[in-house]
């Protein structure tokens, strides 16, 4: 594999490690806190992902510790052509929307419907990488790539309650996060040369902040925030900081991933958290009721057989397609 590339996996499996944290600090701040404000919490998130790249940026400035030379906010919104400001802003858009719609659908969609429809997003992120990316779509690597989907799908499912207002919700929710997906592997390659990703995450934070932000007041967190803020807890605030911390390097590490890897590979990756926090809730938050369910055990054996075997494949082609391009770089002119 070539440097980029490892350097990539790397990065992916510290994403995908600090996914199912995020996830889990999420899950106690909503269920065991005071705090329940998902889109306000994910303005906070992208906050601190502002704040912490421009301290990081204007160290490594400083320190001339980069191989890059990097530039604080301030002066790339100064240097930044209009075309560039418009298409990191509607980029912000697609990023909150993204955020929005996976808020909703936790809402008002049963969990076992949307973890079932969203293993999809591999898919559909293959399809927008072909048809943005010009990424050629192999029919060994389409198979594995359904199958890894269908082997979540199994391993998620546990009684499925259909409506199509909820289906509609998902469906839509899927697009834009398969689309966003895409076009961050898109941007981070076509800004290389100008951002480096750390510098791209610091112009794409403020403004996710303020939308979710605008967002979070329309929707009626806001005004409800103000109205519990004397209840919230310390041990709450601890939470929300911990997670804000948390979801900064989850954004950068994203990124990095994105960069050195396809869309395609980062969107796997993503589905298979979704396999992790299953089998891991099932093992250390049912335990009284985990093991007896011999049907709920059947789901998750199958399913994790099918989703880790197709995963074995899957990776094997990538392995082959690095050889294949390697060796396409070094035959002679």
């Amino acid at each position: 594999m070539k440097t980029e590339s490892r350097t990539g996996l790397f990065w992916l499996f510290i994403w995908f490690q600090l996914n199912i944290a995020v996830a889990l600090l999420n899950k106690k701040l909503f269920y065991k806190s005071s705090f329940n404000f998902p889109i306000l919490l994910s303005a906070l998130h992208m906050l601190a992902s502002a704040v912490c790249c421009e301290i990081f940026v204007r160290i490594s400035i400083s320190r001339g510790t980069t191989s890059t030379s990097m530039k604080s906010v301030l002066t790339h919104f100064k240097e930044m052509t209009p075309a560039t400001f418009r298409t990191i802003f509607l980029f912000c858009i697609l990023f909150s929307l993204n955020i929005t719609f996976g808020n909703i659908a936790i809402q008002i969609v049963s969990l076992s419907l949307s973890q079932v429809l969203r293993s999809t997003v591999p898919v559909v992120t293959l399809l927008f990488s072909w048809a943005i990316l010009k990424s050629p779509i192999s029919a060994p690597i389409m198979a594995s790539i359904v199958f890894i989907c269908f082997g979540v799908a199994v391993t998620v499912s546990n009684h499925v309650d259909f409506e199509w207002i909820s289906f509609i919700v998902l469906l839509v929710g899927i697009v834009i996060a398969a689309l966003k997906v895409v076009l961050t592997n898109k941007y981070l390659h076509q800004f290389s040369k100008q951002y480096h990703p750390m510098e791209f995450l610091a112009l794409i934070s403020p403004f996710a902040s303020i939308q979710m932000l605008l967002i979070s007041l329309c929707m009626g967190e806001l005004s409800q925030f103000f109205r519990d803020l004397a209840s919230i807890s310390f041990t709450s605030w601890f939470f929300v900081l911990t997670s804000s911390l948390f979801a900064f390097l989850l954004n950068l590490t994203n990124f990095l991933a994105s960069k050195g890897t396809s869309a395609v590979t980062v969107s796997v990756t993503g589905t298979l958290k979704q396999l992790a926090t299953v089998v891991f809730s099932f093992c250390f938050f049912e335990t009284q009721t985990a093991w007896s369910d011999s049907s709920r055990f059947g789901y998750i054996v199958v399913g994790c057989t099918i989703t880790f075997s197709s995963l074995l494949f899957y990776s094997y082609l990538k392995h082959q397609e690095s050889i294949r391009e390697s060796n396409k770089t070094e035959l002679p002119k």
